[in-house]
């Protein structure tokens, strides 16, 4: 004999766990000895119809390196203080952030246009 199972209230499920539904960019404290929120967003950035894919550090630097997914039908871009990096319409880019310094790169993390 089969066992039915109760349907699940998707949306009353969200209201009840959305304090765990945090964006994937929160970095927490690890002491919690302050008096500051225990998360904050620590890349202040305009990115237009951008999605981040992945940020991690560079393999030959300290730099940090940043992907992007733009599923947008027209340009994007990214910018970090007061540089900006055009996106190409349904396109990844990969960029390189060095201190304040914005670059386009290629998927091997080496700036355009070079070797």
């Amino acid at each position: 004999m089969t066992e039915t199972v109760a349907p699940v209230n998707f949306l009353g499920w969200i209201e009840e766990h959305k304090h765990l539904l945090k964006p994937p960019v929160d970095t927490p404290h690890v002491g919690r000895g302050g008096t500051a929120a225990h998360s904050g967003q620590w890349l202040q950035a305009i990115s237009g119809s951008l999605s981040p894919t992945n940020l991690k550090l560079a393999e030959d630097s300290d730099a940090l390196i940043a992907r992007f997914l733009n599923m947008c039908p027209t340009a994007g871009y990214f910018g970090v203080s007061d540089q900006a990096s055009p996106i190409a319409p349904l396109a990844v880019a990969t960029l390189r952030m060095e201190g304040s310094k914005l670059t386009s790169c290629d998927g091997l993390e080496r700036a355009q246009g070079v070797g």
